[in-house]
């Protein structure tokens, strides 16, 4: 590695200030470095390709240290994974091979999920050249290798903060602050994980770059916003209980693996192929954050959350072949979603009641009609009218008041095609 040096010579004194990473000038990036001794800024000018390991940086009279005003061990102990140097890793392709072959060889997945979580990886590196991300999530019972998925594909994201358990949302707030990389979460399920869930809140704001959440701290409640925008990689093992959430993740069921090849212990070799990577990934960051992306054609199959991810991936990873894996993934993911929805909530069923009410009632449908036909194939889970105009309005389909002040669906073409595309009902 190249010697560290003290702060930019001429150096005169300024503002004092962490920097977590990213551009400090024009052209100029800077990354914080671990020796296993001492943090230093990996620095990087895109104009002339220089590399330099700075333990301080001086730009417009402010002063760029890697420490912290308040410090911690988060780095010191392992607990924020980040390299020690930036290495050079050939051409991309070169780099992609390698990061697919180090997960197939610890990891059991298919093989458009394999490339999908290799562009992931290169994805976290520049997912600040975006304004909105989506997160990974495997999920599955015990011992189907969701642990496992977490090492080999986690902590090569860009500075992945690695929690064993399910964090507690404070941490969550204060690790996204000082270190915006990626958040890998082991055994992330919640007790509640509904809309009022502030676990849920952070994550479903923390898909969008302008989104922050306000909170009240320290014993004055001095309310302060939080920014929790970055790349997640969770595992669970149940779905969460807000749909919201479950449309931003990139879901994979794991199954308990079947090639005797992979190891069943993680040893030196693995923890050595892993901090090659990571310093080839640095150089990745170094070299491309800011570049200029490309125009990417939406997936007309999928809905406009998933080609969400779509894009924000496809935008920053120069691969076709990667973008190829990505797209096929997230079309098969998409199908799975429609068929998920039409068998855990009355909405398909209802939507489907409708569709045969209307040539008998016209645009106009009493929602005693259709939970009169509703509770007829239902002998246990009945739903009064009340609870199916709830459920109705939850789709954006409209009630207002029929003949007798009864209550009515109000059929409206493009709203109900909507609804019905989303819970995968065949028209």
């Amino acid at each position: 590695m190249a010697q560290r040096k003290n702060a930019i010579a001429g150096s005169s004194g300024g503002v004092q200030k962490y920097h977590p990473g990213g551009f400090f000038a024009d052209g100029k990036v800077a990354e914080i470095g671990f020796d296993g001794k001492k943090r230093y800024l990996i620095c990087y000018d895109q104009n002339t390709r220089g590399l330099e390991y700075l333990e301080q940086i001086e730009s417009e009279g402010v002063i760029y240290s890697p420490i912290h005003l308040m410090p911690d061990n988060l780095v010191e102990t392992g607990a924020v994974l980040v390299p020690d140097k930036a290495t050079e890793y050939g051409q991309q392709d070169d780099l992609i091979l390698a990061l697919a072959s180090h997960i197939n060889k610890y990891v059991e997945v298919d093989e458009d999920f394999l490339y999908l979580s290799t562009a992931y990886i290169l994805f976290t590196y520049r997912y600040s050249d975006v304004s909105n991300l989506g997160y990974i999530r495997v999920i599955g019972e015990f011992e189907c290798g969701k642990s496992r998925y977490l090492q080999a594909v986690g902590r090569l994201c860009y500075l992945p903060c690695i929690f064993s358990t399910a964090p507690t949302d404070a941490s969550i707030f204060r690790v996204s602050e000082r270190y915006p990389g990626t958040l890998v979460i082991d055994e992330g399920d919640k007790n509640f994980s509904d809309t009022n869930s502030l676990f849920v809140k952070i994550l479903n704001s923390g898909y969008q770059k302008e989104a922050s959440l306000i909170r009240c701290s320290g014993t004055s409640f001095t309310p302060e916003s939080f920014g929790c925008y970055g790349p997640k990689v969770l595992a669970c093992r149940y779905p969460y209980d807000d749909p919201a959430l479950e449309s931003r993740l990139i879901s994979y069921n794991m199954q308990p693996k079947t090639r005797e090849d992979i190891p069943l212990l993680l040893g030196q070799e693995f923890l050595e192929e892993q901090k090659v990577l990571r310093q080839q990934l640095m150089m990745y960051r170094l070299e491309n954050l800011g570049t200029p992306q490309r125009t990417i054609p939406i997936i007309p199959e999928i809905g406009n959350r998933k080609n969400q991810i779509y894009f924000s991936i496809s935008l920053v990873v120069q691969s076709e072949m990667l973008v190829a894996h990505v797209g096929s993934y997230l079309t098969k993911a998409y199908k799975d979603e429609l068929i998920q929805r039409s068998v855990q909530g009355p909405e398909a069923e209802l939507l489907h009641i409708i569709s045969t009410l209307l040539k008998q009632h016209g645009e106009k449908i009493p929602l005693k009609s259709i939970a009169k036909q509703y509770n007829e194939e239902h002998d246990l889970e009945k739903m009064n009218t009340r609870q199916i105009g709830k459920c109705l309005r939850g789709m954006n389909l409209h009630t207002s008041p029929g003949t007798g002040n009864v209550t009515c669906y109000e059929h409206k073409e493009p709203l109900f095609k909507q609804a019905a595309s989303k819970y995968g009902l065949v028209q």
